[in-house]
């Protein structure tokens, strides 16, 4: 008998196998450790209380995992996995499940839902449209191993960063990161990441935020006013003497000029997501008084 429930009383080694299942025959393969699931629910705001997950008796078959923060004054909630285990497909469990949590998410003020999914996934693209989701945006994932020479602007240096100066970083951006890239994100892992940056004068010019763990560039951004002048290639120069092997980069927005170029400099794009949304659009309680 199938059963739907939250999932606060799930242990995350049940979760990471049910995903692990659930994503073994995917258009990529997703595998995840307990660790890596610990790591992104301490810094993605995971709420296991606001997840949802489907029982055959006590197996866990389906989920969706909800991760859970606020900006300024909106409540937004990221599903940061949905998976159905093979034997358990066509049956509906996904509709069934939003079914559930929507009015959970609603009694939590949650005002928007987002999510990301793959450009190629029509089935679940239909599904997320149906639940009333809206394409946002397009963005890439990028792997490789850089391939940087050594670029000299003889008064630059690239020097490691102690604080996380977002009200300049944020002057960089061409477009806003999507969840696992974000400032709160961020904030949660600067004990594990690296921060790299330019300085004239004590003013950042241009940074990069690398996590050494996942091998991956969360952030990397340069002064409007300094582009083109090779400060970009000189932090990546930097980081490759600094590695070995492959690097990633995920969800660039497809409209950055990053993204041509960071493939002109060793990275390929493997795939694109589409970013949507849905706007729940309750009102909140307080807001009644």
């Amino acid at each position: 008998m199938l059963k739907i429930i939250t999932l606060e009383n799930t242990s995350l080694e049940e979760i990471t196998a049910t995903f692990n299942e659930s994503f073994s025959d995917y258009f990529l393969s997703i595998q995840f450790t307990v660790a890596q699931f610990e790591t992104k629910f301490a810094t993605e705001g995971g709420r296991l209380d606001l997840s949802v997950g489907v029982f055959d008796g006590e197996k866990l078959v389906a989920f969706i995992l909800n991760f859970v923060k606020k900006t300024g004054d909106e409540i937004l909630s990221y599903n940061g996995g949905t998976g159905v285990i093979p034997s358990h497909r066509g049956k509906r469990l996904t509709v069934s499940m939003y079914d559930f949590i929507i009015p959970l998410l609603k009694n939590s003020n949650v005002d928007t839902l987002k999510l990301e999914v793959l450009t190629q996934n029509i089935a679940a693209i239909k599904i997320y449209k149906q639940q009333g989701y809206k394409t946002v945006r397009e963005v890439s994932f990028l792997r490789g191993s850089l391939a940087v020479t050594k670029e000299y602007v003889s008064k630059y240096r690239v020097e490691k960063l102690e604080a996380l100066d977002w009200q300049r970083f944020t002057s960089f951006w061409d477009y806003p990161p999507t969840w696992q890239n974000s400032m709160n994100t961020m904030n949660k892992l600067k004990n594990q990441n690296v921060h790299l940056g330019i300085l004239e004068g004590g003013i950042i010019l241009g940074y990069l935020i690398y996590n050494p763990l996942l091998k991956r560039i969360h952030q990397m951004a340069v002064a409007k006013t300094h582009r083109n002048m090779g400060l970009g290639s000189m932090l990546l120069h930097y980081l490759v003497a600094n590695i070995e092997g492959d690097v990633s980069f995920l969800n660039i927005d497809t409209r950055c000029n990053l993204i041509d170029f960071l493939k002109k400099r060793g990275l390929s794009v493997l795939f694109n997501q589409f970013e949507m949304e849905k706007k729940l659009g309750q009102e909140h309680p307080i807001s009644k008084r």
